[in-house]
């Protein structure tokens, strides 16, 4: 029996473009973050929410699904919008454009992604030819282009298989040594301790 797909909630931001190659299912909920409703309307699709402080857009969008935040607050708009996914019953999150831009809010977005993964949620990032999300147990990649693997919040340790370099790594904070490994055939990657940021880039 084939499992029914899971529901997907889109967190489109106002960070560096990036083409939005997703076609919402009637299941899935769309927020356009600030800024990230000019990207919507541009590609065609579909805001189901409207929500930030919209200093990054301009104006307030005169519609009935609108959230509009204070401009002094103690979140970014892209955590808002996660945390209001969250509280619709979302457990799997694709973010755009988060990327590129102000490099506060970059890091402060791959906080807003550990904080979902920490939740059990399966989110990633979607850039220009990348991809960003924390590893959770074990995972497998694809062959083809880079793979790097950075801990986040301490150290780590991990086992790599059928990659350029494999073996039982230890990942510390201080080196780059996860950075642009080269997945084969049958690559994966098994975290043994510690928290790490998968980056996919093709």
């Amino acid at each position: 029996m084939q499992r029914k797909q899971e529901k997907i909630c889109y967190l489109v931001c106002a960070g560096e473009s990036v083409p939005l190659g997703f076609s919402p299912a009637e299941e899935d909920f769309v927020i356009a973050v600030d800024g990230g409703a000019k990207y919507l309307e541009k590609s065609g699709i579909r805001t189901d929410l409207y929500l930030g402080d919209f200093d990054s857009l301009g104006f307030t969008p005169q519609s009935s699904n609108v959230i509009k935040l204070k401009a002094e607050k103690d979140e970014t708009d892209t955590e808002a919008a996660a945390k209001e996914g969250l509280s619709r019953g979302y457990r799997s999150f694709r973010i755009y454009c988060v990327l590129g831009g102000r490099i506060s809010h970059t890091l402060a977005n791959l906080n807003t992604l550990l904080y979902l993964s920490r939740r059990g949620v399966n989110a990633k990032i979607i850039g220009k030819n990348s991809e960003l999300f924390f590893l959770r147990d074990r995972a497998e990649f694809a062959e083809g282009g880079y793979l790097s693997l950075l801990p986040f919040c301490g150290n780590a340790n991990v086992v790599i298989r059928n990659c350029k370099y494999s073996g039982n790594i230890h990942l510390t904070s201080e080196d780059g040594l996860g950075v642009s490994n080269e997945p084969l055939k049958g690559a994966n990657v098994e975290i043994v301790s510690g928290e790490v940021l998968a980056i996919i880039e093709r």
